[in-house]
């Protein structure tokens, strides 16, 4: 069996996905970014992607994260590089999921623990391969229609390079 990319993500509740979709998609349009991350449900990445070609850890990863309700006290919008995110804050649940996860397939399946994942740092991509200006521009015009609410991630997805066919 061939290597797959695999991907780990906890869901945002309909309602924010839907609040800030409709945000972000008008400011963005009017400045003529992509819309790529808003063609799937916004999420917060638990793992970052990584191969795997075990047909079992699919399962295992559904496993361990079924039933888990994180609370999030709310997120900031945040310019890294050339992408703007919203940091997810106060949300000590999200990194004890990441660490066991990240243990978890190390232990069982030998999948290294990536630099990204030592690092760990929660957050929602929005917009990322602009310029400067427009990131900076598009960081200006939410700024005040993003409010940082908290939120509830209730359901995760562990994709492959399969579901995206």
């Amino acid at each position: 069996m061939k290597k797959e990319l695999m991907s780990v993500h906890g869901l945002l509740d309909d309602e924010l996905n839907e609040e800030l979709n409709e945000i972000c998609l008008k400011e963005g349009r009017d400045l003529s970014l992509s819309d790529r991350f808003f063609r799937i449900p916004l999420h917060v990445s638990l793992k970052r992607s990584f191969y795997a070609d075990d047909e079992q850890i699919k399962d295992d990863i559904e496993k361990f994260l079924e039933g888990k309700m994180i609370h999030c006290g709310g997120f900031e919008l945040f310019k890294v590089r050339d992408m703007l995110w919203l940091k997810v804050n106060d949300c000590p649940e999200l990194y004890e999921i990441h660490e066991r996860l990240d243990d978890m397939l190390k232990d069982r399946y030998d999948i290294p623990i990536d630099e990204f994942d030592r690092r760990y740092c929660p957050h929602i991509s929005l917009f990322s391969g602009c310029s400067q200006e427009k990131l900076d521009m598009i960081y200006d015009r939410l700024s005040g229609k993003i409010t940082g609410r908290s939120f509830i991630i209730d359901s995760c997805y562990v994709g492959t390079e399969k579901d995206r066919r």
